[in-house]
């Protein structure tokens, strides 16, 4: 009987895992999140926010990428090193100096 008990209790366990991962992954379908990331080439603000939401520092990135992937934001620094940001991040495109003063303006960038 205790040998049942164990044998139905990891058949139950495993059921649960398994529900678990068909959740999570029709979620990500659904939502539209794309697990295999995504490249931005161009130009780019990445602004990181605070708690409040307020703009603490931010990155001018012209005529490169800024990868997009589990969300985590990566891009080369002008010193050649390799920043990856996770949470509070916004990243915009912009087209010329006019929308990324707009973008500054907007995010009370200096």
């Amino acid at each position: 009987m205790n040998r049942k008990m164990v044998w139905i209790s990891s058949l139950i366990v495993a059921a649960l895992i398994l529900a678990c991962l068909l959740f999570q992954w029709v979620f990500l379908k659904r939502s539209g999140i794309d697990t295999n990331g995504t490249t931005l080439d161009g130009n780019s603000v990445v602004i990181l926010l605070d708690g409040n939401n307020k703009a603490t520092r931010y990155w001018v990135i012209q005529n490169d990428w800024v990868e997009l992937k589990d969300g985590w934001v990566s891009f080369d620094d002008k010193d050649g090193q390799t920043i990856h940001l996770h949470s509070n991040v916004i990243v915009k495109e912009f087209d010329n100096d006019q929308v990324l003063n707009d973008i500054k303006k907007q995010y009370e960038l200096k």
